[in-house]
Protein backbone atom coordinates (compact mmCIF):
# COMPACT_ATOMS: atom_id res chain seq x y z
CA UNK A 1 0.00 0.00 0.00
CA UNK A 2 2.91 2.45 1.31
CA UNK A 3 4.83 1.87 -2.15
CA UNK A 4 1.53 2.16 -4.34
CA UNK A 5 1.27 5.53 -2.37
CA UNK A 6 4.50 6.60 -2.81
CA UNK A 7 4.71 6.41 -6.78
CA UNK A 8 1.64 8.24 -6.79
CA UNK A 9 3.23 11.25 -5.01
CA UNK A 10 6.39 11.19 -6.90
CA UNK A 11 4.31 10.88 -10.25
CA UNK A 12 2.46 14.09 -8.64
CA UNK A 13 4.84 16.03 -7.24
CA UNK A 14 8.31 14.83 -8.19
CA UNK A 15 8.22 14.12 -11.62
CA UNK A 16 12.26 13.51 -11.91
CA UNK A 17 11.40 10.57 -9.43
CA UNK A 18 8.41 8.64 -11.10
CA UNK A 19 11.27 6.36 -12.46
CA UNK A 20 12.86 5.01 -9.38
CA UNK A 21 13.32 0.93 -9.81
CA UNK A 22 12.96 1.49 -13.69
CA UNK A 23 14.59 2.46 -16.78
CA UNK A 24 14.28 5.53 -18.53
CA UNK A 25 12.43 5.14 -22.02
CA UNK A 26 14.39 6.09 -25.16
CA UNK A 27 14.46 10.06 -25.19
CA UNK A 28 13.54 10.41 -21.98
CA UNK A 29 15.36 12.82 -20.15
CA UNK A 30 14.71 12.15 -16.87
CA UNK A 31 17.10 11.00 -14.88
CA UNK A 32 16.49 7.55 -12.98
CA UNK A 33 16.83 8.35 -9.49
CA UNK A 34 16.97 5.38 -6.77
CA UNK A 35 15.54 5.92 -3.35
CA UNK A 36 13.95 3.71 -1.06
CA UNK A 37 9.82 4.73 -0.98
CA UNK A 38 9.66 5.68 2.44
CA UNK A 39 12.49 8.27 1.71
CA UNK A 40 10.71 9.75 -0.37
CA UNK A 41 7.78 9.75 1.37
CA UNK A 42 9.58 11.79 4.48
CA UNK A 43 11.19 14.18 1.53
CA UNK A 44 7.38 14.91 0.48
CA UNK A 45 6.85 15.31 4.21
CA UNK A 46 9.04 17.66 5.13
CA UNK A 47 8.79 20.09 1.90
CA UNK A 48 5.44 20.54 2.68
CA UNK A 49 5.99 21.27 6.47
CA UNK A 50 8.75 23.78 5.54
CA UNK A 51 5.99 25.77 2.92
CA UNK A 52 3.75 25.56 5.68
CA UNK A 53 6.20 27.27 8.29
CA UNK A 54 7.91 29.37 6.03
CA UNK A 55 4.86 31.02 4.45
CA UNK A 56 1.96 29.19 3.09
CA UNK A 57 -1.47 30.87 3.21
CA UNK A 58 -2.94 29.75 6.60
CA UNK A 59 0.19 29.47 8.17
CA UNK A 60 0.30 31.22 11.63
CA UNK A 61 2.92 33.63 10.65
CA UNK A 62 0.92 34.97 8.24
CA UNK A 63 -2.26 35.09 10.23
CA UNK A 64 -1.66 38.56 11.93
CA UNK A 65 -0.89 39.96 8.70
CA UNK A 66 -4.51 38.73 7.23
CA UNK A 67 -6.04 40.63 10.80
CA UNK A 68 -4.45 43.77 10.24
CA UNK A 69 -5.21 43.64 6.36
CA UNK A 70 -8.98 42.89 7.69
CA UNK A 71 -9.16 45.39 10.31
CA UNK A 72 -7.90 47.73 7.99
CA UNK A 73 -10.06 47.55 5.23
CA UNK A 74 -13.11 47.30 7.59
CA UNK A 75 -11.68 50.44 9.46
CA UNK A 76 -11.40 51.96 5.90
CA UNK A 77 -15.30 51.50 5.19
CA UNK A 78 -16.25 53.64 8.28
CA UNK A 79 -14.15 56.12 7.81
CA UNK A 80 -15.49 56.53 4.19
CA UNK A 81 -19.53 56.19 5.44
CA UNK A 82 -18.80 58.59 8.69
CA UNK A 83 -17.14 61.03 5.77
CA UNK A 84 -20.10 60.91 3.94
CA UNK A 85 -22.31 61.54 6.84
CA UNK A 86 -20.10 64.69 7.74
CA UNK A 87 -20.81 66.30 4.64
CA UNK A 88 -24.03 67.17 6.44
CA UNK A 89 -22.52 69.60 8.23
CA UNK A 90 -20.01 71.14 5.70
CA UNK A 91 -22.37 71.68 2.81
CA UNK A 92 -25.00 69.76 2.39
CA UNK A 93 -25.72 67.61 -1.16
CA UNK A 94 -28.07 65.84 -2.68
CA UNK A 95 -25.63 63.09 -3.52
CA UNK A 96 -25.72 62.33 0.13
CA UNK A 97 -29.09 62.17 0.88
CA UNK A 98 -29.75 58.58 1.26
CA UNK A 99 -26.92 58.79 4.42
CA UNK A 100 -28.39 61.89 5.96
CA UNK A 101 -32.12 60.03 5.79
CA UNK A 102 -30.03 57.08 7.25
CA UNK A 103 -27.68 59.33 9.57
CA UNK A 104 -28.27 57.29 12.79
CA UNK A 105 -28.33 53.82 11.08
CA UNK A 106 -25.72 54.61 8.99
CA UNK A 107 -23.14 55.97 11.82
CA UNK A 108 -24.02 53.39 14.12
CA UNK A 109 -23.13 50.77 12.11
CA UNK A 110 -19.42 52.22 11.24
CA UNK A 111 -18.42 52.30 14.94
CA UNK A 112 -19.52 48.89 15.17
CA UNK A 113 -17.70 47.67 11.77
CA UNK A 114 -14.76 50.59 13.71
CA UNK A 115 -15.40 48.17 17.12
CA UNK A 116 -14.89 44.98 14.90
CA UNK A 117 -11.79 46.47 12.96
CA UNK A 118 -10.39 46.78 16.97
CA UNK A 119 -11.01 43.38 17.89
CA UNK A 120 -8.76 42.37 14.90
CA UNK A 121 -5.86 44.61 15.20
CA UNK A 122 -5.70 46.35 18.54
CA UNK A 123 -5.10 49.91 17.36
CA UNK A 124 -6.10 52.85 19.09
CA UNK A 125 -7.10 55.14 16.04
CA UNK A 126 -9.76 51.74 15.52
CA UNK A 127 -11.11 53.49 18.84
CA UNK A 128 -11.28 56.85 17.64
CA UNK A 129 -13.24 55.91 14.91
CA UNK A 130 -15.66 54.03 16.70
CA UNK A 131 -16.20 57.31 19.32
CA UNK A 132 -16.55 59.46 16.03
CA UNK A 133 -19.14 56.81 14.61
CA UNK A 134 -21.05 56.53 18.54
CA UNK A 135 -20.35 60.94 18.44
CA UNK A 136 -22.51 61.39 14.87
CA UNK A 137 -25.32 58.90 16.12
CA UNK A 138 -26.20 60.68 19.11
CA UNK A 139 -26.08 63.68 17.97
CA UNK A 140 -28.61 62.78 15.24
CA UNK A 141 -30.93 61.44 18.33
CA UNK A 142 -30.54 64.89 19.92
CA UNK A 143 -30.97 66.91 16.71
CA UNK A 144 -34.96 65.05 16.18
CA UNK A 145 -35.43 65.18 20.05
CA UNK A 146 -34.97 69.02 19.55
CA UNK A 147 -37.92 69.02 17.40
CA UNK A 148 -40.50 66.70 19.22
CA UNK A 149 -43.24 67.74 21.01
CA UNK A 150 -44.13 65.54 23.80
CA UNK A 151 -47.69 65.44 25.63
CA UNK A 152 -47.66 66.42 29.32
CA UNK A 153 -48.51 63.37 31.43
CA UNK A 154 -51.80 65.07 32.42
CA UNK A 155 -52.79 65.55 28.19
CA UNK A 156 -52.63 61.52 27.66
CA UNK A 157 -56.07 61.74 29.43
CA UNK A 158 -57.43 64.23 27.45
CA UNK A 159 -59.81 63.28 24.47
CA UNK A 160 -58.17 63.96 21.48
CA UNK A 161 -59.27 67.68 19.66
CA UNK A 162 -58.44 66.49 15.88
CA UNK A 163 -57.28 63.27 14.35
CA UNK A 164 -55.27 62.86 10.90
CA UNK A 165 -54.97 59.78 9.10
CA UNK A 166 -51.98 60.38 6.23
CA UNK A 167 -51.02 57.54 3.36
CA UNK A 168 -49.35 56.94 0.31
CA UNK A 169 -51.61 54.04 -1.25
CA UNK A 170 -49.20 53.87 -4.48
CA UNK A 171 -51.26 54.88 -7.96
CA UNK A 172 -51.17 51.25 -8.84
CA UNK A 173 -52.71 49.48 -6.47
CA UNK A 174 -56.20 49.36 -7.82
CA UNK A 175 -57.21 45.52 -6.07
CA UNK A 176 -56.85 47.15 -2.28
CA UNK A 177 -58.66 50.36 -3.18
CA UNK A 178 -62.01 48.96 -1.29
CA UNK A 179 -59.96 47.90 1.44
CA UNK A 180 -58.20 51.26 2.11
CA UNK A 181 -61.44 53.21 1.83
CA UNK A 182 -63.01 50.79 4.71
CA UNK A 183 -60.26 51.67 6.47
CA UNK A 184 -60.66 55.68 5.89
CA UNK A 185 -64.26 55.32 7.46
CA UNK A 186 -63.29 53.46 9.96
CA UNK A 187 -60.82 55.51 10.97
CA UNK A 188 -62.92 58.43 12.16
CA UNK A 189 -60.55 60.38 11.20
CA UNK A 190 -61.21 64.28 10.94
CA UNK A 191 -58.84 64.86 7.93
CA UNK A 192 -57.58 62.02 5.67
CA UNK A 193 -54.46 62.69 3.28
CA UNK A 194 -54.04 60.31 0.26
CA UNK A 195 -51.26 60.49 -1.96
CA UNK A 196 -51.24 58.77 -5.37
CA UNK A 197 -55.03 58.22 -4.86
CA UNK A 198 -55.63 57.21 -8.24
CA UNK A 199 -57.51 54.21 -7.37
CA UNK A 200 -59.30 55.89 -5.28
CA UNK A 201 -61.52 57.65 -7.71
CA UNK A 202 -64.38 54.83 -7.90
CA UNK A 203 -64.54 55.10 -3.88
CA UNK A 204 -65.33 58.65 -4.13
CA UNK A 205 -68.93 58.48 -3.72
CA UNK A 206 -69.06 56.03 -0.65
CA UNK A 207 -65.90 57.80 1.14
CA UNK A 208 -68.54 61.42 0.69
CA UNK A 209 -70.92 59.78 3.20
CA UNK A 210 -68.56 60.82 5.77
CA UNK A 211 -66.15 62.91 3.98
CA UNK A 212 -68.63 65.53 1.75
CA UNK A 213 -65.82 68.13 1.75
CA UNK A 214 -62.60 67.21 -0.61
CA UNK A 215 -59.71 68.95 -2.45
CA UNK A 216 -58.53 66.81 -5.28
CA UNK A 217 -59.70 64.03 -7.91
CA UNK A 218 -62.19 66.90 -9.49
CA UNK A 219 -62.45 69.26 -6.68
CA UNK A 220 -60.44 72.34 -7.77
CA UNK A 221 -58.75 69.84 -9.83
CA UNK A 222 -59.00 67.07 -11.71
CA UNK A 223 -55.53 65.29 -10.88
CA UNK A 224 -56.00 62.78 -8.02
CA UNK A 225 -52.08 62.47 -7.31
CA UNK A 226 -52.78 64.36 -3.56
CA UNK A 227 -56.40 64.10 -1.98
CA UNK A 228 -57.58 66.01 1.16
CA UNK A 229 -61.06 64.51 2.66
CA UNK A 230 -62.66 66.37 5.54
CA UNK A 231 -65.64 65.59 7.76
CA UNK A 232 -65.75 69.74 7.98
CA UNK A 233 -66.21 72.41 5.79
CA UNK A 234 -62.71 73.49 4.68
CA UNK A 235 -62.33 77.34 4.18
CA UNK A 236 -59.58 79.03 1.79
CA UNK A 237 -59.07 75.93 -0.23
CA UNK A 238 -55.74 75.84 -2.45
CA UNK A 239 -53.99 73.97 -4.24
CA UNK A 240 -50.38 74.78 -6.14
CA UNK A 241 -47.48 72.86 -7.56
CA UNK A 242 -44.08 72.41 -5.81
CA UNK A 243 -42.09 71.90 -8.79
CA UNK A 244 -42.26 71.43 -12.63
CA UNK A 245 -41.99 67.54 -12.09
CA UNK A 246 -45.03 66.90 -10.70
CA UNK A 247 -48.78 69.21 -10.79
CA UNK A 248 -50.88 69.81 -7.97
CA UNK A 249 -48.93 68.41 -5.30
CA UNK A 250 -49.64 71.09 -2.53
CA UNK A 251 -52.60 71.25 -1.08
CA UNK A 252 -53.95 73.96 2.23
CA UNK A 253 -57.11 74.39 3.69
CA UNK A 254 -58.55 75.68 6.94
CA UNK A 255 -60.67 73.83 9.02
CA UNK A 256 -62.50 74.66 12.90
CA UNK A 257 -62.23 72.23 15.57
CA UNK A 258 -62.97 73.27 18.79
CA UNK A 259 -63.49 76.39 18.37
CA UNK A 260 -59.79 76.83 16.98
CA UNK A 261 -58.96 77.63 12.87
CA UNK A 262 -56.32 74.86 12.47
CA UNK A 263 -54.78 75.14 8.96
CA UNK A 264 -54.23 72.00 7.41
CA UNK A 265 -51.23 71.45 4.35
CA UNK A 266 -50.47 68.49 2.46
CA UNK A 267 -47.59 67.55 0.47
CA UNK A 268 -46.12 64.95 -1.79
CA UNK A 269 -42.46 66.16 -2.75
CA UNK A 270 -39.78 64.50 -4.97
CA UNK A 271 -37.25 62.00 -3.92
CA UNK A 272 -34.17 63.62 -2.66
CA UNK A 273 -31.20 61.42 -4.00
CA UNK A 274 -31.80 62.60 -7.90
CA UNK A 275 -30.86 66.00 -8.11
CA UNK A 276 -31.70 69.19 -5.95
CA UNK A 277 -35.50 69.41 -6.17
CA UNK A 278 -36.32 68.40 -3.15
CA UNK A 279 -34.67 71.41 -1.47
CA UNK A 280 -36.19 73.52 -3.91
CA UNK A 281 -39.61 71.87 -3.33
CA UNK A 282 -39.26 72.23 0.21
CA UNK A 283 -38.33 76.03 -0.52
CA UNK A 284 -41.35 76.20 -2.56
CA UNK A 285 -43.31 74.74 0.11
CA UNK A 286 -41.80 77.39 2.59
CA UNK A 287 -42.82 80.52 0.53
CA UNK A 288 -46.83 79.20 0.01
CA UNK A 289 -47.55 78.43 2.99
CA UNK A 290 -46.92 82.11 3.98
CA UNK A 291 -45.81 84.00 7.27
CA UNK A 292 -48.83 82.07 8.70
CA UNK A 293 -48.12 81.37 12.60
CA UNK A 294 -51.19 79.98 13.58
CA UNK A 295 -52.01 76.12 14.67
CA UNK A 296 -51.20 74.02 11.29
CA UNK A 297 -51.24 70.40 10.17
CA UNK A 298 -48.36 69.45 7.69
CA UNK A 299 -48.84 65.98 6.46
CA UNK A 300 -47.90 64.00 3.76
CA UNK A 301 -44.76 61.74 1.76
CA UNK A 302 -41.58 63.84 1.91
CA UNK A 303 -39.83 61.18 0.63
CA UNK A 304 -36.89 61.71 3.58
CA UNK A 305 -36.67 61.44 6.97
CA UNK A 306 -36.80 64.70 9.23
CA UNK A 307 -33.03 64.12 10.80
CA UNK A 308 -32.20 65.59 6.62
CA UNK A 309 -30.72 68.90 6.42
CA UNK A 310 -33.38 70.32 4.12
CA UNK A 311 -36.15 68.96 6.46
CA UNK A 312 -34.99 70.38 9.56
CA UNK A 313 -34.29 74.08 7.53
CA UNK A 314 -38.14 73.83 6.69
CA UNK A 315 -39.26 72.38 10.67
CA UNK A 316 -36.90 75.37 11.97
CA UNK A 317 -38.63 77.83 9.22
CA UNK A 318 -42.09 77.24 9.91
CA UNK A 319 -41.89 75.91 13.46
CA UNK A 320 -42.79 73.05 12.98
CA UNK A 321 -42.73 70.32 15.36
CA UNK A 322 -42.65 66.23 15.00
CA UNK A 323 -44.25 63.35 17.30
CA UNK A 324 -41.57 61.30 19.40
CA UNK A 325 -40.56 59.03 18.23
CA UNK A 326 -41.91 58.95 14.36
CA UNK A 327 -42.79 55.33 13.08
CA UNK A 328 -40.81 54.01 10.21
CA UNK A 329 -42.81 54.19 7.28
CA UNK A 330 -40.66 52.61 4.16
CA UNK A 331 -39.75 49.92 2.83
CA UNK A 332 -42.71 47.83 4.01
CA UNK A 333 -40.36 44.54 4.83
CA UNK A 334 -38.30 46.33 7.42
CA UNK A 335 -40.65 48.98 8.64
CA UNK A 336 -43.58 46.22 9.77
CA UNK A 337 -40.52 45.35 12.39
CA UNK A 338 -39.59 48.43 13.15
CA UNK A 339 -36.79 49.28 11.30
CA UNK A 340 -36.50 51.59 8.25
CA UNK A 341 -36.90 55.20 8.15
CA UNK A 342 -39.82 57.36 8.48
CA UNK A 343 -40.55 59.34 5.16
CA UNK A 344 -43.82 59.94 5.88
CA UNK A 345 -44.40 62.56 8.35
CA UNK A 346 -47.38 64.56 9.91
CA UNK A 347 -45.73 67.52 11.46
CA UNK A 348 -47.77 69.76 13.81
CA UNK A 349 -47.40 73.63 15.14
CA UNK A 350 -48.40 74.51 18.71
CA UNK A 351 -50.70 74.77 20.68
CA UNK A 352 -51.38 71.43 18.73
CA UNK A 353 -49.55 68.89 20.61
CA UNK A 354 -49.52 64.86 19.10
CA UNK A 355 -50.82 62.41 21.66
CA UNK A 356 -49.64 59.90 19.37
CA UNK A 357 -48.43 58.94 15.59
CA UNK A 358 -48.75 55.50 15.02
CA UNK A 359 -48.44 53.24 11.69
CA UNK A 360 -50.98 51.90 10.13
CA UNK A 361 -51.68 48.16 10.77
CA UNK A 362 -51.20 46.92 7.37
CA UNK A 363 -49.92 48.66 4.15
CA UNK A 364 -52.67 47.54 2.38
CA UNK A 365 -50.70 46.77 -0.70
CA UNK A 366 -48.90 49.54 -0.74
CA UNK A 367 -45.06 50.27 -0.92
CA UNK A 368 -45.39 52.91 2.04
CA UNK A 369 -47.31 52.45 5.30
CA UNK A 370 -49.89 55.48 6.52
CA UNK A 371 -49.77 56.57 9.67
CA UNK A 372 -52.94 57.93 12.12
CA UNK A 373 -52.05 60.98 14.28
CA UNK A 374 -54.05 62.41 17.40
CA UNK A 375 -54.09 65.84 18.26
CA UNK A 376 -54.73 67.86 21.48
CA UNK A 377 -55.34 71.67 21.64
CA UNK A 378 -53.18 72.75 24.33
CA UNK A 379 -54.78 75.41 26.34
CA UNK A 380 -53.00 78.07 28.89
Amino acid sequence: MWGALGRVLRSSFFPELALVGGEPAAGDSRRTIRLPTNAALQHVQSCASQASVLGGPFSSRRRPALRATLATILATFACLVLLAASVRYIHPHWATAIIDSLMTYATATAAVVALLAYALARRPVFLGIAAAGIGLAVHSVVLLEAHATVPMPIEHAIEPDLRILSFNMLYTNVENATRIADRILSSKADIAVVLEGGPMFMQLTRLSSLYPYRIGCGAMTPTCDLIVFSRTPLRDPQVSNLSDIRLDRFMSATITRAGMPIRVVAAHLSKPYFDTYHTAELTTLRSVIGNDRGPMILAGDFNSATIAPDMLDMLRGLDLNTASPEPPTWPVALAKHGLGIAIDHIYSRLPLVPLSVERLEDPFGSNHYGLFGTYIIRRG
